[in-house]
């Protein structure tokens, strides 16, 4: 039986863009904002604003 806050997670996941995804990846692979800004090429600002999503 999964728990409730991993079935939660995966229902959020599923709801992000593809670009909020691209940004989690990166933070999960332990990126700098500014190094997730030029691998994705965005701004530091638009690299904060896709991993402070809700």
């Amino acid at each position: 039986m999964r728990s409730e806050g991993a079935t939660e997670a995966r229902r959020r996941l599923a709801e992000l863009t593809g670009r909020e995804s691209d940004v989690v990846r990166a933070v999960a692979r332990g990126l700098s904002n500014a190094e997730i800004g030029r691998e994705l090429a965005m701004s530091e600002g638009t690299v904060k604003t896709s991993a402070a999503v809700p």
